[in-house]
């Protein structure tokens, strides 16, 4: 019958058991409600569509570019508010500093930690560059052509300040795999609207004003409250 659930005979099973297994699948779950999605055990969640890749000192990253177009954007942070994307606004009021950064939507292979892949199996994510880093992308890309279609090898120096070496990895191993060729269109097609998400976002003078406050608030806008006040809020 439709939409119940599938009992998995346990004989499949290792350990063999009387007691039946249960799959989900059959349910459909995330046909019928999108943001719901059914996966094994182990597998996990990310908030953003496109989590920011983050390198790991000692460990190589083997990533995939997808777009031949790069993001670029201004960077505030502010540590009441997090990442802020420049306007040129009111952020810029209240954050001295701004960094300039690249952005392409990529996947990252699943790989030890030399970087040879371990399977095919890849993860979207967002790839935050600074200006060194894009550079030597540059160059690889004038180099060798399209950046989409190769592996990049990511080595990582400093953990800190996300910095590291890239060279050419050959060609883009995800596009040889039907199946992962198949999952990476379907996700972009569904998912590329997202892909700022995990970056930052703009506000606007009102809204920074009322996370962070405004120290040149007129004296009179600020309320004084006397010892009594105190002790009937606290109904001491």
């Amino acid at each position: 019958m439709a939409n119940e659930l599938d009992v998995v005979s346990s004989n499949d099973t290792a350990l063999a058991t009387d007691k039946p297994a249960f799959s989900l699948k059959s349910l459909n779950l995330s046909q019928k409600c999108p943001a719901v999605v059914v996966a094994p055990t182990g597998s996990k969640l990310s908030r953003f569509a496109f989590p920011k890749v983050k390198f790991e000192e000692g460990r190589r990253c083997r990533i995939s570019i997808l777009t031949e177009d790069v993001i670029m954007l201004k960077l505030h942070y502010h540590p009441e508010v997090g990442s802020i994307i420049c306007d040129g606004g009111a952020c810029c009021k209240y954050c001295d500093k701004v960094s300039i950064k690249y952005c392409y939507p990529c996947v990252m292979y699943e790989t030890d930690n030399a970087g040879r892949c371990v399977s095919t199996k890849v993860e979207p994510k967002l790839l935050v560059l600074g200006g060194e880093m894009y550079d030597q992308i540059s160059l690889l890309s004038e180099i060798g052509g399209s950046i989409t279609n190769m592996d990049l090898l990511f080595s990582c120096t400093s953990t800190q300040y996300q910095k590291c070496q890239v060279t050419q990895a050959g060609a883009a191993q995800w596009m040889n795999n039907e199946a992962t060729a198949k999952f990476v269109s379907e996700y972009m097609a569904s998912n590329g609207s997202k892909v700022m998400d995990a970056i930052g976002r703009t506000y606007t003078a009102e809204e920074l004003a009322a996370k962070i406050g405004d120290p040149n608030a007129p004296i009179a806008d600020q309320k004084c409250l006397s010892a009594e006040d105190i002790g009937s809020v606290f109904n001491v």
